[in-house]
């Protein structure tokens, strides 16, 4: 069975539009909504609300405290993040697609993952394409489903950098002797 996968952007978050026969396999009604997972949300500093002034009009209360992840100058615009539903969602297709066997090894083992390129855009000035490959280094190496890793790793990558306005361009041999050379442990 072939799944033709179609992205839908709402605000900064992503959708992913299946076809119907996905949906049973999934178990998934037709319009159903999963809970969003609010544990990567961070709050803008324009999100904030000014407290009001002291009685004594000294000021002291009245600026509300900077988020520690305030946009700096002449650093790229927060990225759109891939959603630990869509990668869970996009494993379960390719591996309907391709075979293995299904499962996630360890709960916490996909949250690290998706957890690394976040981190490293909070701490660090990394390009659109540093994110996009901590997103597949972290998949490919933490093996956070019992089969499917690689696939899984490379995919979110692809999908990540499409998200954000980009698209991958490579051969499929060249594609897969980069992902292979990286579960190995031959590029960093």
């Amino acid at each position: 069975m072939v799944l033709e996968l179609k992205l839908r952007k709402v605000g900064n978050s992503v959708g992913l539009v299946l076809p119907k026969q996905a949906l049973a396999h999934l178990k998934v009604g037709e319009g159903d909504t999963p809970l969003p997972d609010r544990r990567h949300r961070r709050q803008r500093a324009d999100d904030l609300q000014p407290r009001s002034l002291k009685a004594d009009g000294s000021g002291q209360g009245f600026d509300a405290p900077l988020s520690q992840h305030a946009p700096r100058t002449g650093e790229m615009k927060t990225p759109v993040w891939v959603l630990r539903e869509t990668v869970l969602t996009l494993h379960e297709q390719l591996l309907a697609e391709f075979g293995g066997t299904a499962g996630i090894r360890d709960e916490g083992l996909p949250d690290s993952a998706l957890g690394k390129p976040e981190n490293l855009f909070a701490y660090g000035k990394p390009s659109i394409f540093d994110l996009a490959a901590s997103y597949g280094f972290g998949l490919v190496k933490n093996h956070p489903f019992i089969d499917g890793n690689k696939r899984a790793g490379f995919t979110v990558a692809v999908v990540f950098l499409e998200l954000n306005g980009y698209r991958f361009q490579a051969t499929e041999a060249d594609a897969a002797l980069r992902t292979l050379a990286l579960a190995a442990g031959e590029i960093v």
